[in-house]
């Protein structure tokens, strides 16, 4: 699915009594009620860019700025969304993004 620009979910259900006890805490909440799955199946939604972004994107290139794509998406989405705006150098590993973003900001001051 990432390779059509999906992101991808799994759907899963479960009985929950209607007296259960209802977590007010998030670590609780999620250790109580992510247990005893039944796997129903997978899902993919598709978060498309805006519609005025390959036009902004056209813009800065043309203004002599050189656009990058940030994003937490599956490399795979990620390269197929940025084909879609134009941007095709790519190449950079999701786990540089952080370091880059710091040195970015240090140089900002």
């Amino acid at each position: 699915m990432s390779d059509e620009a999906l992101r991808t979910l799994a759907v899963a259900r479960r009985n929950v009594a209607a007296d259960a006890k209802v977590p007010t805490d998030a670590a609780e909440e999620a250790a109580s009620f992510e247990q005893n799955l039944e796997y129903l199946g997978t899902v993919g939604i598709i978060d498309p860019p805006r519609k005025e972004a390959a036009v902004a994107i056209d813009q800065a290139r043309q203004a002599g700025i050189r656009v990058i794509m940030i994003t937490g998406d599956h490399p795979r989405t990620a390269v197929r969304i940025a084909a879609g705006l134009g941007i095709v150098d790519v190449g950079a590993d999701p786990a540089d993004a952080g370091p880059v973003l710091a040195r970015w900001t240090d140089r900002a001051g």
